[in-house]
């Protein structure tokens, strides 16, 4: 199978070595590299990638070589007077990764149907990323810009949530490894499950309890359509370890539930103690 004309092994193999290399340029814990920076992406450069400052907006898009932002004018440095602040322009309050996709899409279409100006209803679509017309800006506390999104939720699903995010992981790379004997309908699936369990998980972090239910549900209804429907090669270690990730979900769910159940019949002195 060919995709743009380059053959889809080579595609997946480019793609998973840039997706492994993005790991460690995510973090804060490893200052300047010296010439490194000049040739590849690195923590320090990196981070200017996800800053909303205005200096840093737009720039170093490179995935594990900073040459071609260097060669095409999007490269800035790290300014020593300029902290950079992570997050997106538009704050998105969400850990959604579906909605972190489309929503800066919603806003453009919502400026372009608000704002009165012809042109700036053109406009918002092809400008720079921190443009909005003048009628669509709102007046918001200079504070907020450094405010981070982070929903309070209570210890067991964030304990639930970490091992939840890394069973996915597991499996996604388990994916990988056996790639050439799963069937192109049975790699479609994986796709979906995994972005469906990453995306309940983000809704669970987000302090909707109830999404503990529909993870049950749609681990059970996972399990039977392996088990019974045969959708996905059972002899494969990605698909037992995603019939374990289910089923250790159904279990865990149930304990938490009837947990949380136990603790609303207890009476409210008793409760504190828990």
């Amino acid at each position: 199978m060919i995709l743009l004309g380059v053959p889809v092994e080579v595609f997946v193999t480019v793609a998973g070595i840039n997706l492994v290399y993005q790991f460690w340029v995510h973090t804060e814990h490893i200052g300047h590299l010296g010439f490194l920076e000049k040739i590849f992406i690195t923590p320090m450069n990196h981070g200017i990638h996800h800053a909303k400052n205005k200096e840093y907006i737009d720039a170093n898009y490179g995935g594990v070589f900073i040459i071609w932002d260097r060669m095409f004018g999007t490269y800035t440095a790290r300014m020593p007077e300029v902290d950079p602040v992570y997050g997106t322009v538009s704050a998105l309050k969400s850990f959604n990764p579906i909605w972190a996709n489309i929503q800066i899409y919603t806003t453009m279409i919502k400026d372009s149907i608000k704002t009165k100006k012809l042109s700036d209803k053109l406009k918002v679509f092809y400008s720079k990323t921190y443009w909005r017309p003048d009628d669509c800006i709102e007046e918001k506390d200079p504070k907020e810009f450094f405010v981070k999104y982070n929903p309070i939720v209570s210890k067991d699903i964030t304990v639930f949530a970490f091992f939840q995010m890394l069973f996915t992981i597991i499996v996604s790379g388990s994916v990988l490894f056996v790639l050439p004997e799963h069937s192109y309908n049975e790699i479609a699936l994986f796709g979906i499950t995994i972005t469906l369990l990453s995306t309940l998980t983000a809704s669970l972090l987000q302090g909707n309890w109830y999404v503990y239910l529909v993870i049950f549900g749609f681990s059970v209804c996972g399990i039977l359509g392996i088990e019974y429907l045969n959708l996905l090669n059972m002899s494969l270690i990605s698909t037992q370890l995603l019939m374990s990730q289910f089923s250790v979900n159904a279990l865990v769910v149930s304990l938490v539930v009837a947990y949380q159940g136990y603790k609303t019949l207890l009476p409210i002195k008793d409760k504190s103690i828990l």
